[in-house]
């Protein structure tokens, strides 16, 4: 098995193409790489060798994880205060 180093190192090209295409609210591109190695660096022992390369393996992590963040920094959260509903979307808060 592959050690997470020399994993980290030979995915460090794509990690850093693939957050630098993503454009998440509040983070910057090295935020994103940064939470792409960990979710390697997690996962790392699910990779069976043989059913496909690492690069593949990795790949589906990246996309998940990028997706999830996405989600994260998206997501719409309803609040009850007295009488009014408050929609917060991202940062911005919407009185109704």
């Amino acid at each position: 098995m592959i050690s997470i180093q020399d994993l980290l190192k030979e995915l460090n090209q794509i990690i850093e193409m693939k957050s630098k295409q993503s454009s998440i609210e509040g983070m910057n591109w090295e935020d994103v790489a940064q939470e792409l190695r960990i979710e390697v660096w997690k996962k790392q022992k699910h990779f069976y060798n043989g059913k496909s390369s690492h690069k593949t393996f990795a790949n589906l992590i990246f996309r998940n994880k990028i997706i999830d963040l996405y989600r994260k920094h998206n997501r719409i959260s309803i609040s009850f205060y007295e009488d009014c509903t408050v929609w917060e979307y991202s940062s911005e808060k919407l009185t109704f």
